[in-house]
C-alpha cells in the first residue's frame, strides 16, 4: 500500500472517530439544550399571551402542557401559543412539534357568585369566582382605573352561567367608580349594585343600565340619595355625621354611642334640620346594636328608605337589631341589608381540628364557655342578651369543627329546688341553645338536647359559688356512627 493510500485511511478512521464522539456525546448535550430552549421560549410565550396558568415541559420536540382551566377556547389557544412558538417545527432545529394538553377543571360550584366592593378609603376587594385566569386579570385590570389599592379574593372555578358573564361583571364593576359605599354582586345571572349618589341623574342612570342587561342575565339598582344623618364604622372609629334637630338630640346620640362602642367616636353631626317627629326613637332602638356592627352604615333618610342598616354583624346582633327596630312605631321605613358575619373566637390556640376533630371541636366549646357566660334569667330558660359574645362564639367554633361530627347539648343546673323542675329547666335551657343555633342556620339534626339537672355537680352545693359553677351548659361531640 502506497504510503499516500495510508495516510488517508488514517484521515478517513480519525474521521469515524470523530464522528462517533459526536454522537455520543455532543448530540445529545444538543438536544438537552435545544430540548431547555424550547421549554423556556413556550413558557415565555404562554405568559406575554396572558396563559401563565398553563405549565410547559418537553419531551424532545414534544410539548406537554398542565394547569388548571374551565375553558376549552382558552386551552386551545395555550396549545397554538406553545406550537408556535419557537417556530413551525421540524427536525432538531426546528420549533415543538407537538402539543399535548394535560389539563384538570376546577371544581364546580353552583351559585357561581362573586362580588366587588368598594371601601370609604378608596379600596376595591374583588372576591367569589370566576372562570379563568384571563378574565381575573381583565376585572383586576379594569378595578385598578376605579380603586387603589385592589384585593385579589377571586378564586378559580367551573360553573360560569352563560358566555355573557364577564361583560355583566365589568358593568357591576363599573358602576362603582360613580357611587359611594357601593358593591357589586353577581349571583348567576342577577347582578345586584347597591351604593350611594347625590346625584339624581347618575342614580337614575346606573338603575336603567341594570334593568336593560341582555337575557338571560337581570339586574338591579339599590341606589340612595343623600340622607339626612348617618353612622359609620370606618377603620374602628364610629363617625356621625349629617342633620340634627337640636344640640340635645347629638348629646343624646353621642351618649347611647359611648355606653355601647368601646372605639373612638367622631362628632360631624350639624344641628338645623325641621323638626321631625319619630326619628329619634328609631336611633334609640337601633344605634345600641348598630355600634356592634363589624362594619357598615345605619342611615337616615326620610325621603327615601327611612332607617337603613348595611354592612356586616355577627348572629345575635343582627338578631337583637331586628327585635328591636321591630318595635319600631314610627312613621318611616325600616330597610335592613347587613350580612352575617363570624365572630372571632380567641383561645384556641394548640387545637388541631384536621388532625383531631372531634377533640379539638369538644376542647373549643369548653374553652368559650369557660370565658364566656351564657345568662338566663332567673329560674327561666330565656337566654339574656348579655349572652349575646358566648352565642355568637359557639356559632363560629360549630363552622370550625367538622361536618361529620353530632353535639350532645347538656344542661346542668345546682340543687336548690326539687329536682324534677331542675331536670325540666336543665333541658329547656340547653333547648334555649339549640334552638337560637338552628335560627341561626345550624344543622338541628346534628344537635341532641340533654337535662341533667343537679346530678353531675362539678362543685359542691354548700357554698354559692360552687352553685354557680353547676349552673352550666356542657357540649359533647361525637362521631354520627357513634
Amino acid at each position: 500500500m502506497r504510503i499516500v493510500d495510508t495516510v488517508l485511511l488514517v484521515i478517513g478512521l480519525l474521521g469515524l472517530a470523530a464522528i462517533g464522539w459526536w454522537g455520543m456525546v455532543q448530540l445529545p448535550q444538543a438536544a438537552e439544550s435545544i430540548e431547555t430552549d424550547l421549554q423556556i421560549a413556550a413558557q415565555d410565550e404562554l405568559t406575554r399571551a396572558g396563559l401563565g396558568w398553563a405549565q410547559v415541559s418537553m419531551d424532545g420536540q414534544a410539548a406537554t402542557l398542565r394547569g388548571t382551566q374551565p375553558n376549552d377556547d382558552i386551552v386551545a389557544e395555550a396549545v397554538r401559543t406553545v406550537l408556535t412558538s419557537s417556530g413551525n417545527g421540524g427536525f432538531v432545529y426546528g420549533g415543538v412539534t407537538t402539543v399535548t394538553p394535560v389539563i384538570d377543571a376546577p371544581a364546580m360550584v353552583s351559585p357561581f357568585t362573586w362580588s366587588a366592593t368598594k371601601n370609604d378609603d378608596g379600596s376595591i376587594v374583588l372576591s367569589g369566582f370566576v372562570p379563568s385566569d384571563t378574565v381575573r386579570a381583565d376585572l383586576l385590570a379594569r378595578a385598578a382605573l376605579i380603586g387603589d389599592p385592589v384585593t385579589d379574593l377571586q378564586a378559580l372555578a367551573s360553573g360560569v352561567p352563560g358566555s355573557g358573564w364577564q361583560t355583566v361583571a365589568e358593568l357591576g364593576l363599573t358602576q362603582l367608580g360613580v357611587l359611594e359605599g357601593s358593591q357589586a354582586r353577581l349571583r348567576d345571572r342577577r347582578l345586584l349594585v347597591s351604593g350611594a349618589s347625590p346625584d339624581p341623574v347618575v342614580r337614575a342612570r346606573v338603575k336603567a343600565e341594570l334593568a336593560n342587561l341582555n337575557p338571560p342575565f337581570t339586574g338591579e339598582a339599590d341606589i340612595r340619595g343623600p340622607g339626612r344623618w348617618s353612622a359609620r364604622h370606618v377603620l374602628g372609629t364610629l363617625i356621625f355625621s349629617g342633620l340634627v334637630n337640636s344640640e340635645d338630640e347629638a348629646t343624646e346620640i353621642l351618649a347611647i354611642a359611648r355606653e355601647h362602642h368601646d372605639g373612638p367616636i367622631a362628632d360631624e353631626m350639624t344641628v338645623g334640620a325641621d323638626a321631625l317627629s319619630g326619628w329619634m326613637e328609631g336611633v334609640r332602638l337601633g344605634l345600641p346594636q348598630f355600634t356592634r356592627f363589624a362594619s357598615g352604615e345605619m342611615a337616615f333618610d326620610p325621603g327615601g328608605d327611612g332607617f337603613r342598616f348595611e354592612g356586616g354583624a355577627t348572629g345575635s346582633t343582627l338578631r337583637y337589631l331586628q327585635e328591636d327596630m321591630g318595635r319600631y312605631e314610627g312613621p318611616f321605613r325600616v330597610t335592613p341589608s347587613v350580612t352575617p358575619v363570624d365572630a372571632t373566637v380567641t383561645g384556641l390556640d394548640g387545637l388541631d381540628f384536621t388532625a383531631d376533630p372531634r377533640g379539638a371541636c369538644e376542647a373549643a366549646f369548653a374553652r368559650v364557655l369557660e370565658t364566656r357566660n351564657i345568662v338566663f334569667e332567673t329560674g327561666s330558660a330565656a337566654v339574656s342578651r348579655e349572652s349575646g359574645i358566648a352565642l355568637d362564639e359557639i356559632m363560629a367554633v360549630a363552622g370550625l369543627c367538622d361536618e361529620r361530627l353530632v353535639f350532645e347539648l347538656g344542661g346542668h343546673t345546682d340543687d336548690v329546688g326539687s329536682r324534677t323542675a331542675n331536670l325540666r329547666l336543665s333541658r329547656e335551657r340547653a333547648q334555649a341553645i339549640a334552638n337560637y343555633m338552628i335560627a341561626a342556620g345550624f344543622d338541628g339534626d346534628r344537635l341532641d338536647v340533654v337535662g341533667y339537672g343537679p346530678d353531675q355537680p362539678i362543685e359542691s352545693n354548700d357554698m354559692p359559688e360552687g352553685q354557680a359553677a353547676n349552673r352550666r351548659l356542657e357540649f359533647k361531640v361525637f362521631e354520627r356512627s357513634e
